[in-house]
């Protein structure tokens, strides 16, 4: 009965939702493994661990049994040109029965987990999660969950965003012990979200969460030196942070290892970026795939292969919602594809229904001039009017264009003039001599 309840009450289920904020409490729970979760064994690999932990009352095992009866329940698709999560109501709920045995069991990323699954019963669950978090934090001092809470509400998704409580809650994890929290802390500084600015103190505390092997924290710092606006530029010490992020086994510090040689020409330059992105890649990431395809498309480090770039780019597409505007350029301009308007159309629909900026634009200039299916200047415009008032010079220009002719828009002179007009500050030189 408790199955069927819960899958009832998935009967308004909104896919969009779980994809932003799910994504953001698996990004904290990656950041930061709480102590508790050493009492389990089990792995995801090995379910049947996980079962007879969770009936033993191992809070973890559940957890990790809740997380892949949800990731069973979603599958990608493409629904009227966007991509989203299609969702299985019964195995939704049945990860929602194993995170509800995580959360009575005190391991809150259940809770944290259940304040986006559960909509009947948010409040409970995001109470029980921060309830038992503070007493845990205030009264057991334990400092792990005092960095756990900290985390919640650096992110802002279960509670309202506090960057000084965050900051305050890393402040005494990192008294109690917990070096994540001690780096998560350098961080702020380095920002100053929470504390004044202190870059010298941030840097340090990063430093010493990467010698003792978090690798995001190497991968943050690295990439502050390689950028040198927080910190003074240094690329010596940005490739040596960087590689430790690699040997961490994280793969995404790899991909991100590899960016930095491809870019800046050092270690093995292209060719070492592209072994770091096929191993990546092969392992399922995203970035790994898309920045492999970008050698392959212009020949760095490798050979250059168009036609692999494209399988690429159209594999991390469809698989993971990225390389959707560079897929959908090759189709355009039939590189390494033959060329395919409605194809190209379709992947610029995908990649701006999950909020790529340049996707979209692409998106406006096929809608405006027909590219891969009926015309609609009506839409194009406004997506440019959305783009123009998010920064995007071009996109001022062009609607202004409509405005001029009426296409999609009532011809509007005084409009014409203004949008021209923020073209101009924008840095669109051309705008500047229009009329």
């Amino acid at each position: 009965m408790r199955l069927l309840r819960s899958v009832w009450r998935l009967r308004t289920w909104y896919p969009w939702r779980v994809q932003v904020v799910t994504l953001c409490v698996a990004l904290i729970a990656v950041l930061i493994v709480p102590s508790n979760a050493a009492a389990s064994e089990c792995a995801k690999s090995d379910l049947t661990t996980c079962a007879a932990e969770c009936e033993n009352g191992r809070a973890v095992a559940c957890h990790l049994l809740g997380e892949e009866a949800e990731r069973k329940a979603t599958t990608f698709e493409v629904q009227n040109g966007k991509a989203i999560k299609v969702i299985d109501p019964i195995g939704i709920a049945e990860a929602i029965e194993q995170f509800a045995n995580g959360c009575e069991g005190e391991f809150t990323w259940s809770c944290y987990k259940l304040v986006v699954l559960d909509r009947t019963k948010r409040a409970r669950w995001r109470s029980k999660g921060l309830r038992t978090d503070r007493r845990l934090c205030m009264r057991e001092n334990q400092a792990w969950a005092c960095s756990r809470l900290a985390l919640v509400y650096k992110e802002g998704k279960v509670v309202r965003r506090s960057p000084w409580q965050a900051a305050r809650l890393f402040e005494r994890a990192c008294k109690g012990g917990e070096q994540a929290a001690c780096a998560h802390l350098g961080a702020m500084l380095l920002d100053g979200e929470g504390r004044k600015r202190d870059t010298a103190a941030g840097a340090k505390r990063l430093e010493t969460g990467c010698s003792d092997g978090l690798g995001w924290s190497c991968m943050r710092l690295g990439t502050d030196y390689q950028k040198g606006k927080l910190l003074k530029k240094d690329l010596d010490a940005a490739e040596r942070l960087l590689r430790q992020a690699c040997k961490t086994g994280q793969q995404e510090g790899c991909v991100v290892l590899g960016v930095f040689l491809d870019k800046e020409k050092r270690g093995g330059g292209s060719k070492e970026a592209s072994e770091l992105f096929q191993a990546a890649c092969s392992q399922d990431v995203q970035s790994g795939c898309v920045n492999l395809g970008d050698l392959y498309e212009s020949g760095r480090g490798v050979r250059k292969d168009e036609a692999r770039a494209a399988v690429l780019f159209e594999t991390a597409c469809n698989r993971f919602v990225g390389g959707c505007l560079r897929i959908g350029r090759m189709y355009e301009d039939g590189r390494g594809v033959a060329i395919a308007p409605a194809k190209a159309r379709r992947f610029f629909q995908i990649g701006c229904g999950n909020q790529d900026p340049n996707a979209c634009f692409h998106l406006a200039l096929a809608e405006k001039n027909g590219l891969g299916g009926e015309a609609s200047p009506q839409s194009a415009a406004k997506r440019f009017r959305g783009q123009c008032r998010a920064g995007r010079a071009l996109s001022c220009q062009l609607l202004a264009d409509q405005y001029l002719d009426g296409s999609g828009v009532p011809k509007n002179k005084s409009q014409r003039r203004q949008l021209l007009r923020r073209a101009c500050k924008l840095g669109r030189e051309q705008a500047c001599t229009m009329k």
